[in-house]
């Protein structure tokens, strides 16, 4: 075995002529999947939850109104230590 083929990289010549590159995944290196995190909801909720009641009412409020606005959205929320997105 090539020392290419032991890292798992395959070689291929398209119809170019040029070679192709891909990678495929060791089997023996794949790390086994955690458990499922919380649902999404919990997960968000346990965010919202780590301010005051009055901040986490609006927060809730403004949510429940961007959905109401744009249903068909995709929600993106970033926590980090100091703030908390909603996009």
């Amino acid at each position: 075995m090539t020392p290419a083929a032991r890292r798992g990289e395959h070689f291929a010549t398209g119809a170019s002529g040029f070679a192709k590159l891909s990678f495929m995944p060791n089997p023996e290196k794949i790390e086994k999947k955690a458990a499922p995190p919380a649902s999404v909801e919990k997960q968000i909720a346990g965010f919202i939850d780590k301010f005051t009641p009055e901040h986490a009412l609006i927060i809730r409020q403004c949510r429940d109104e961007l959905r109401r606005m744009f249903p068909t959205a995709n929600e993106i929320i970033y926590d980090n230590y100091n703030f908390f997105v909603i996009g």
